[in-house]
């Protein structure tokens, strides 16, 4: 009778530990599952990032670090309309046509990248958006006040 009972005893010993493994396994599974989708999800934002990034270096090319800055940071944006204070800066070379007719190309050209390329980071270091270039002109937005005291 003892032998019968130890007999049961170890039939429920051996049932458990088949359901401990099968459980184990299934948890294996649904681990490496799960690890799967961690890893398609952590693929997807990196692909999302690089995006957002390509976008990020494409903005920055024709606004202001702050405004870019202010597009990409969890800011969030006033909604509606209202009136706002906005200058346009408009800049060209004096007689730049008479002084562009004694000049050769390449002077010409180094002159203009350099007095364009000033232009531009003194616009951007004041927080200035640049609109446009129109030969030896530049026109830059400034949004808000311009007075480096307010």
């Amino acid at each position: 009778m003892a032998d019968t009972e130890e007999l049961q005893t170890l039939k429920k010993e051996n049932s458990k530990l088949k359901l401990e493994a099968r459980l184990r396994k299934s948890l294996s599974l649904e681990l490496e599952r799960q690890k799967g989708i961690v890893q398609t999800a952590k693929e997807e934002a990196e692909k999302q990032q690089k995006l957002l990034q390509k976008a990020s270096d494409r903005l920055s090319k024709y606004l202001s670090p702050q405004i870019c800055e202010q597009i990409f940071s969890d800011v969030e944006f006033e909604k509606g309309s209202g009136r706002k204070k906005l200058t346009i800066f408009f800049s060209d070379i004096v007689s730049f046509t008479s002084i562009s007719e004694a000049m050769e190309a390449e002077e010409l050209s180094g002159f203009l990248n350099f007095y364009l390329t000033n232009m531009c980071d003194i616009a951007l270091k004041h927080g200035g958006t640049i609109d446009k270039f129109i030969g030896d002109s530049i026109m830059i937005f400034f949004w808000g006040s311009t007075d480096p005291r307010a």
